[in-house]
């Protein structure tokens, strides 16, 4: 074939190609296992240096020796020296993803130039117009790279490392020479490079455009805000009601916290000068269409901070802006373990995840370890049972004790003494924090975390939800599950892949897709109980208990979820009533008049925060809601005006009444409800509409010893009963998590410090709360150190926990039992033996 001969007979273009395997191979190998690789980047640059040499002993480069493919197979090399280099000193940010694909195409690209003439019509356009965009890219790398030229040319002689700068600048050159050679003969191809820069400059232009537009309504909409006298909202969250969330947007928030910028215009350097670094962090992503649009002065006016804050509020973007002691960078998760268990008979499981994390960087690395950072996204209701740490090589459990304690014992140790803690906290929007230190060089790490999750009723079925991870990437981790139902389940329906196994169990070893769940028939709940310090946990079937209620007035919580059809039952609700909506923070009556004029504005609401403050009288007041999973949670509303008007009107006033469409709730609700501000129901507009022409609402029946968990159509009591164990012991710890909720709702809104019954509730049934904390360090000293001490309940949650320790009367029993029973039959034949 004539592609193989031209390599063959070109011995000098072949030796490139080889070089250029053994460069992307020993470069590039490390990103793809996720382990640094030692000396890559000598390799990779004394590679193009010796081929370099060669072409120019072999006299290749001199005038009329076609030296033009083999050069650029030199400059391929050397970018991809460049890159290596990078990862190591900084001359520009992490590429992001479409400039990283842009570059592959574009050095593919150059090294087909040793087949042009062979090229069909069709091929030599497409390679023209590539060629076009490759000398505008390399165009705008030279040019954003001019501030190190002239320190390179200072500094070139220390290992002619800083020439790495001018590489861009080559491509320029002689993508220009080789398209003038190509061009000068050829009206089509003359035509297809003024079409490709052209192409190229259009887009541009039209990003930028587009970039200001958005820009500028952001600005608007925060300065409109800042403005207003009478808000209590921050001036952020107004603004983030309005934005679109779109990936433009997200761009635009994250320029200066994820996507750098140059930094001259802010360190006040001179242009022509500018020192690359030591890269401590990847925290920065380099998106040259992001320079551009900054360069022409587009920029948000509002801090970073505020932008971090909106990014999390409209995006869900909170694990990213966890605050880091430790970069966290080269950090990848090497296994996510699931093992599940199922109780459809009390419908709760417990999903316990062994997570193994390894830091890629090598062992000669002035940077020796890392803080790897995970969230978990737990299903409604679920309550974090336990926490361990491998530590020299054991799994030490940890210790539950106040916030305050495991922050300050972690915070000391990561900070200053370097040693070995994790920490577990409980975050708003149904979310923990884990934190694990250090992750050394070359090492992993081990920890485990479980999790209690009441089965919710979805469809007339009861449903497991998986629960997600985000933290250290997962692109090549393995993620085996193993499902073991606990009970007699009817209908079972599994996700594809899963393996049935003997003993009622399953098992995948795949890859499977984040958010999947599994489905079964509702069982009626089992009349066995767990017993433990003479208290008796018991599970039954919860049905809604309803009182009378007309509303006198009824609140529509309305944001982009909604449609207009629920609109317009909300207004043909039952009763004498009055409708009111929530406009920039006022409460205004909704009429069939302003109907269309109102909702047209609040449908733009990316999310809404219904000033429940405002609602003048609580006990005849129905609030409808409707959510896209999208808003602030309370701590980020923390300082405001806003929320201290809310904490004044949850401490005296009783329950409010809300109806959630669909069942789901914004993170602003869902805590609310979890601290019992409200009696709650869901369902659709066509249930909201029986409840009124039925003239009933659900009533609270939780109390000091019951619990409800609605979405699971359950009740957990609490009785001094004493029977014997059959139950697990998740029933104490759900009950216990939501007891401390009841109990202390309004107290942690208002920040107050919860009573000692409470805190000992949580520690022993052993359940994190958003003032109790897991923690785990290194040595019993440390612990004491620090005041943590264990307590005597239930510990680490571990699978198959189906019984508790016998009380000691109950040992009495068995041990008075054991004696009657060798008595009875032991005896006669002592007597005899006696006599």
């Amino acid at each position: 074939m004539p592609f193989f001969k031209k390599i063959i007979a070109d011995r000098m273009y072949l030796y490139g190609l080889l070089a250029l395997a053994v460069s992307l191979i020993f470069g590039f190998l490390p990103i793809l296992s996720g382990r640094e690789g030692q000396g890559a980047f000598f390799l990779n640059f004394g590679l193009a240096m010796l081929y370099l040499l060669g072409l120019l002993v072999s006299g290749r480069l001199r005038k009329g020796r076609q030296g033009l493919p083999p050069f650029f197979l030199f400059l391929i090399l050397s970018l991809i020296s460049c890159y290596v280099l990078n990862r190591e000193i900084e001359i520009f940010h992490v590429s992001s993803d479409w400039m990283s694909v842009v570059l592959v195409i574009c050095c593919i690209n150059y090294a087909a130039v040793l087949w042009y003439d062979e090229m069909p019509a069709w091929l030599k356009g497409i390679h023209v117009l590539i060629m076009s965009v490759s000398l505008m890219l390399f165009t705008y790398l030279a040019i954003y790279l001019v501030p190190q030229y002239v320190f390179s040319l200072f500094c070139f002689w220390v290992l002619l490392l800083p020439l790495h700068s001018f590489v861009p600048l080559l491509f320029v050159i002689y993508t220009v020479f080789w398209l003038l050679r190509i061009s000068e003969n050829s009206r089509l191809v003359r035509n297809m490079i003024r079409g490709g820069i052209g192409l190229v400059l259009l887009f541009i232009i039209g990003y930028v455009m587009i970039w200001s537009v958005q820009v500028n309504a952001i600005n608007r909409y925060y300065n409109e805000a800042d403005r207003d006298v009478n808000k209590t909202l921050p001036s952020w969250v107004r603004a983030a009601q309005k934005i679109p969330a779109n990936l433009l947007t997200e761009r635009i928030l994250k320029t200066d916290s994820r996507f750098g910028t140059p930094a001259l215009r802010s360190t006040g350097e001179s242009w022509l000068w500018n020192m690359p670094t030591i890269r401590r962090s990847d925290e920065f992503r380099h998106d040259p269409l992001i320079t551009i649009a900054t360069a022409f002065g587009w920029r948000v006016q509002m801090p970073v901070e505020e932008r971090t804050q909106m990014l999390q509020a409209v995006f869900n973007d909170r694990h990213q802006q966890e605050e880091r002691l430790w970069s966290g960078d080269e950090l990848f998760t090497e296994e996510v373990n699931t093992k599940i268990q199922i109780w459809p008979q009390y419908r709760i499981s417990y999903t316990d995840m062994t997570v193994k994390v390894r830091c890629a960087y090598n062992q000669a690395r002035w940077i020796s370890q890392e803080e790897a950072i995970y969230s978990f996204y737990l299903p409604e209701g679920s309550a974090v049972t336990a926490l361990s740490l491998w530590v020299n090589g054991k799994e030490s459990p940890g210790i539950l004790t106040t916030r305050q304690k495991a922050d300050s014992a972690y915070n000391t140790i990561v900070g200053r003494e370097m040693r070995d803690p994790s920490v577990l906290h409980w975050q708003e929007g149904n979310r923990v924090s884990v934190r694990v230190f250090p992750v050394m060089a070359g090492e992993n790490r081990q920890f485990r975390v479980g999790v209690t999750t009441p089965l919710q009723f979805k469809k007339g079925k009861m449903e497991y939800q998986s629960i997600d991870i985000d933290g250290p990437t997962q692109i090549t981790a393995r993620t085996p599950v193993f499902v073991e139902m606990m009970g007699p389940a009817k209908e079972l329906d599994l996700p594809s892949g899963f393996d049935a196994l003997k003993n009622n169990s399953f098992e995948h070893n795949g890859r499977i897709k984040a958010g999947w769940s599994i489905s079964m028939a509702p069982e009626e709940t089992a009349s066995h109980a767990f017993h433990f310090k003479g208290h008796t946990y018991n599970v039954k079937d919860y049905t809604h208990q309803r009182a009378f209620f007309q509303p006198g007035a009824v609140y529509l919580d309305i944001n982009k979820s909604w449609t207009k059809e629920e609109l317009d039952q909300a207004l043909l609700l039952p009763g004498k009533h009055k409708t009111f909506v929530c406009l920039d923070e006022q409460l205004v009556e909704l009429t069939m008049e302003n109907k269309h004029e109102l909702f047209k504005v609040l449908k733009q609401q990316q999310f809404s925060l219904f000033p429940l403050h405002r609602i003048p009288n609580v006990d005849t007041a129905l609030l409808i809601t409707k959510s896209n999973g999208g808003s602030p949670n309370l701590r980020e509303l923390n300082r405001s005006a806003f929320l201290e008007s809310l904490k004044i009107l949850v401490a005296p006033r009783p329950r409010i009444r809300l109806f959630c469409i669909d069942g789901a709730l914004s993170p602003y609700l869902r805590t609310l409800k979890e601290y019992r501000v409200f009696n709650y129901e869901q369902g659709t507009m066509d249930d909201c509409n029986l409840l009124l022409a039925r003239r009933e609402f659900s009533l609270d029946i939780e109390n000091e010893n019951q619990v409800v968990i609605d979405h699971s159509q359950m009740v957990i009591t609490r009785s001094n009963d004493s029977v014997v164990t059959q139950a697990p012991d998740h029933l104490m710890r759900l009950f216990a998590y939501n007891h401390v909720m009841q109990q202390a709702g309004a107290g942690l809104l208002n920040g107050e410090t919860l009573s000692d019954s409470l805190v000992e509730e949580a520690a022993e049934a052993h359940v994190v709360t958003p003032v109790s904390s897991l923690v785990v360090l290194e040595t019993q000293q440390d612990y004491e150190r620090f005041k943590i001490k264990p307590d005597d309940g239930l510990g680490n949650a571990a699978r198959s926990a189906k019984g508790a320790v016998p009380e000691p009367h109950e040992w009495a029993l068995i041990i008075l039992a054991v004696f009657l029973v060798f008595t009875l039959k032991f005896g006669p034949v002592w007597k005899r033996r006696w006599n």
